[in-house]
Order: C-alpha cells, then sequence, then structure tokens
C-alpha cells in the first residue's frame, strides 16, 4: 500500500512543479492517505538534523556540502521544507519506487517545533542545535518555553551539538540526557547584546564575556553557567578564524557566519572529514537565498538579509551601521501565520544603533509598516519613514542615489526579492 500511495504522490508532486504548487502538497497527500507514511521510508545510515532559531538553512548547508566535498551521496532538503510535511515531500521526490532513500547521508534541516515528531520517523545520529533566541511568540512563547517543549519529546540516542554560548540551547541540553558537544566562538563585544534571565532561577544571568545577543559566557548563582567546549572558534578577524589549530574562513564577515561555521565544523570533525575540504567549501561557498545576499545597488556595496526575530535583526543593524557612505535602508515584515502573528518582536530591534551612521532614510513596507514607522520614528527622529510597496519604494530609493541595505522576514522576503531581481540588482 505504501508504494501505490508513493506512486500517486510522486505524480502530485510532479503535477504541483508543472503549476506551480507548494512544496508540501505532495507530503500532505500521502500524510492524509497515511498518516505514518515517514516512517516508511529506508533511510540512509547516517542521519543528522539541523535545528535551533536562527542559522538552520547555512548550517544545513554547509553540512551537506563538507559531505558531498568529501566524497559522500547526501539527500537534504534544500528547499527549506522544514516542517513534517515538507520532509515528507522532500523524501517522496528523491526516493526510489521501492521507497529507499538514496545516499550514505541525509542532513535534514529541521523546524524546531517539529523535530520530535520528525525524529520520531526519522532518527537522527547527531542533532546539531544552533541556537534558541525568542522568535514566532505566540507559537513558542520564550526561549526557556521552548527548551521545555522541544525536550519533552526530544530523540533519546542522538548526539547533541550544542552552541554552548548559548544559555538557552544549553538549558534544553540540560533538560535531555543524550551525549553532548558543545561549541563556542571566543570574539568578546561583536554586537549589541540583551541582558536574559537564568532559565533556571530566574535570577538575571551574569557574563564574564558577551559575544552578542544573549551569547557569551554565562554564569548564575545557582551554579548554572557556560559548559567548557569541545570546540572553540578562536582568533576572529572578520572571516577568518582558527578551530582546532586549523585557519578557516567563514563564507562572509558576520559573527553569525562564525558561529554557523563552528557548528558545522564540529560535526564534520566529529566524522574525521578532510579539514582541507572543510576550508575549501567555507571559504568559497556562496551565500544567497536572502541570507546576507550581497550585490551592487546604485553603485555601492549592498545585501539582502532575511531577519525574522530581534536577535537576527539586530545582527543585521549592526552591520548596516557599519557603512560609511550615506545610503537608505528598506525593511519589510508581515505577520503572517509563516511569520509568527505577534510582531511585537518589532519593538526590540535596535534602530537607535544607527544614529550615528550616515542614515538618510528608512522604507518600510508590510503588515507591520505602521509598527515599525512608529518604533523607527520614536529611536530615529530627525529620519524620514516612508511606507510604500517594494516596487516603489526601491524606485524611490534608486532615483535618491545612495547606497542601500533591504531586510526582510521570511513572507516579504520572496516580494522584496523579486522587486529586486525586476530591476536586475539579483
Amino acid at each position: 500500500m505504501s508504494k501505490i500511495i508513493l506512486g500517486i504522490s510522486k505524480l502530485a508532486l510532479k503535477v504541483a512543479s508543472l503549476i506551480g504548487k507548494g512544496s508540501g502538497s505532495p507530503g500532505q497527500l500521502a500524510l492524509k492517505l497515511s498518516p505514518n507514511f515517514l516512517h516508511k521510508f529506508n533511510i540512509p545510515k547516517k542521519v543528522i538534523m539541523v535545528t535551533g532559531t536562527n542559522g538552520k538553512t547555512s548550517v544545513t548547508k554547509y553540512i551537506v556540502d563538507f559531505y558531498r566535498a568529501c566524497g559522500y551521496e547526501v539527500t537534504t532538503n534544500d528547499n527549506g521544507a522544514n516542517v513534517y510535511i515538507g520532509i515528507t515531500t522532500t523524501l517522496i521526490k528523491y526516493s526510489d519506487f521501492s521507497m529507499n532513500v538514496p545516499g550514505d547521508v541525509l542532513v535534514l534541516e529541521v523546524d524546531e517545533g517539529n523535530l520530535g515528531k520528525i525524529s520520531d520517523a526519522i532518527h537522527p545520529d547527531k542533532i546539531v542545535i544552533t541556537n534558541l533566541f525568542q522568535d514566532q511568540v505566540d507559537r513558542f512563547g520564550g526561549a526557556k518555553e521552548l527548551a521545555w517543549k522541544m525536550a519533552k519529546t526530544f530523540p533519546r540516542g542522538s548526539v547533541l551539538f550544542v552552541n554552548g554560548d548559548d544559555p538557552m540551547a544549553s538549558y534544553l541540553a540540560s533538560l535531555v540526557e543524550n551525549e553532548k558537544t558543545y561549541y563556542s566562538v571566543d570574539c568578546p563585544d561583536a554586537g549589541c547584546f540583551v541582558d536574559v534571565k537564568c532559565p533556571k532561577c530566574g535570577k538575571k544571568l551574569e557574563y564574564s564575556e558577551r559575544v552578542y545577543d544573549h551569547l557569551g559566557i554565562f554564569n548564575c548563582s545557582c551554579g548554572y553557567a557556560h559548559k567548557t567546549p569541545d570546540f572553540v572558534a578562536e582568533n576572529v578577524h572578520g572571516r577568518d578564524f582558527t578551530l582546532a589549530g586549523r585557519e578557516y574562513k567563514a563564507p562572509e564577515d558576520a559573527i553569525y557566519m562564525v558561529y554557523n561555521s563552528t557548528a558545522a565544523l564540529s560535526v564534520g570533525l566529529s566524522d574525521n572529514l578532510s579539514e582541507e575540504k572543510m576550508f575549501e567549501v567555507l571559504s568559497t561557498i556562496k551565500v544567497g537565498n536572502g541570507r546576507l545576499q550581497r550585490f551592487k545597488f546604485n553603485g555601492h556595496d549592498s545585501f539582502l538579509n532575511l531577519v525574522k526575530n530581534p536577535a537576527g535583526a539586530n545582527l543585521s543593524i549592526d552591520l548596516v551601521a557599519k557603512s560609511h557612505v550615506p545610503y537608505n535602508l528598506l525593511i519589510g515584515i508581515n505577520r503572517h501565520e509563516a511569520d509568527g502573528v505577534d510582531d511585537s518582536w518589532v519593538e526590540s530591534i535596535l534602530f537607535e544603533q544607527l544614529k550615528d551612521s550616515p542614515l538618510n532614510s528608512v522604507y518600510v513596507l508590510g503588515e507591520s509598516a505602521d509598527l515599525l514607522e512608529k518604533v523607527i520614528s520614536e529611536r530615529l527622529p530627525g529620519h524620514e519613514v516612508i511606507k510604500g510597496d517594494a516596487n516603489s519604494l526601491i524606485s524611490q530609493m534608486e532615483a535618491d542615489g545612495k547606497a542601500g541595505y533591504f531586510l526582510a522576514n521570511y513572507t516579504m522576503l520572496a516580494g522584496v526579492k523579486s522587486a529586486l531581481k525586476g530591476k536586475n540588482y539579483l
């Protein structure tokens, strides 16, 4: 019966691709016909899952490219479909009619809210936890609440690769009995930071070293503290850093790229992958798909970046603030279900960090444009805030002739990318 459902689903996948339907529809059909369909596949022996708030897509890509560069055949969900239905669709796409998923390694980006259900069907050997930040509070609550929820259904027997600088990811690790490998980045004051409460006792966490947001070397009077890391990125200078005595280059000069690289390298080093091959991959990998995607705008260096929570948005603000030339900023935020319908996180974006930079105007769009206008006007008095749609706002930025930077959340990203592509910038 499963093979019949697979055949029907593969046909549905072909039809969906022809009519431009969403990536989850064949999986949705298969699961409707057989609720345990994801359990039926014959999976490669090695399974690696990447989860967390920020960095999942990038870390997944790095790990995939590491293994491929070292001669492994890898299957992955590189379309970003990281929930239960989407991953079912991925396996429908790549499996043969005997339900064998090809490859030596299966590497999956997994939504943090879906990890328990997906890992029940496909047991991972390794799980990377990139970080746990405030994100989609209507869905997850705070980072501590997310850690609780994830711990309840966390798969046993998997080896965890945990961002040890994150007190919330480390808290999740403390709630489960799995074997843990901790990684860390030694780069003090790399971005703006925020105070958080200890997830164990509720007191304000203390830090002997801060990196950005709530990441750093933390401790609490209750005894909760930063674990001694197994892998540490040191001597961080822009893209360059050292790990386990070897020099590497992150894909871009951004602290979160160093974290993403360190997470992926920790997995690769644990499997004794070639350090030389991993160096080549990281130093030449092309960042795109709205993840710090660089291009020229009005003759100046520019980028488009996905921002979906305060931590990611504030890192982008830090990058924008480094501009040495007059610039305009465009930011688009929606509040669809995929984004999280609670957009109050916009009020936690530190727009005031731009006050001493050569910022001209801020262009806002999306369902949260009014909130953006309010927050930005309060934090950056004297700077004009202009509302509109992507095409008209980008045209106005073109006419102004200044440099430009572009930030957007999930459901705004495609529209901003389309407008930039339509003007031949991407």
